[in-house]
């Protein structure tokens, strides 16, 4: 992911890296469905120095293991966990004093903020041939704030997705239980109260 994130404005490099990524990601599924708790001790390994990139780590891991928990199919938890790992894909543009601030947000950082849905989106639409699982990828990364977060503004009222609800409660719960230079990191069944 790092390396994806490395070469974000190269579409042909970031392709060959999303074709290893769905390869691991399908082994993470893969192994979920054989031993399903396998993996669940990963999410509480926290890195704050790549936060973005442990983050979106963690959100996929729970995400499948949701997806998993739900029934989908092994193609669906694929897909989920590919639009898992993206998510947040767009915060890569931010600028790091947005994303590392210590305190409380001013209605700039905000603005910033709300401007990742939309980098995500456009990052990924520079940088793959769209197909179902793609269209996954670009629905979640632009919903998956819209439950908790009310961002971005739309001007539809239909339900999100159901990969960006998901991915919206493994967002939220990694998250919580990860330290941030503004708090300290909740136990996990204080975050699940969240």
């Amino acid at each position: 992911l790092q390396e994806y994130y490395q070469y974000i404005n190269d579409a042909s490099k970031c392709q060959a890296i999303a074709s290893r990524l769905q390869r691991a990601v399908q082994e993470i599924v893969n192994i979920c469905l054989k031993e399903p708790g396998r993996f669940k001790a990963l999410t509480t390994i926290k890195t704050p120095e790549e936060y973005l990139i442990s983050h979106s780590v963690n959100v996929t891991i729970l995400s499948v293991m949701l997806g998993l928990r739900l029934k989908l199919s092994k193609n669906a938890i694929g897909d989920l966990g590919m639009a898992a790992l993206f998510h947040d894909i767009g915060r890569t543009l931010l600028p790091r004093t947005v994303l590392n601030k210590v305190g409380a947000f001013v209605e700039a950082d905000i603005v910033e903020m709300r401007k990742a849905p939309y980098h995500s989106v456009n990052l990924m639409l520079g940088n793959i041939r769209i197909n179902e699982s793609h269209l996954a990828r670009l629905i979640v990364a632009f919903e998956y704030n819209l439950g908790h977060n009310k961002y971005p503004e739309i001007s539809w009222s239909r339900k999100p997705h159901l990969f960006s609800r998901i991915v919206a409660i493994a967002d939220v719960f990694d998250a919580t239980t990860t330290e941030r230079p503004w708090r300290p990191a909740y136990l996990p069944d204080e975050a699940l109260k969240i």
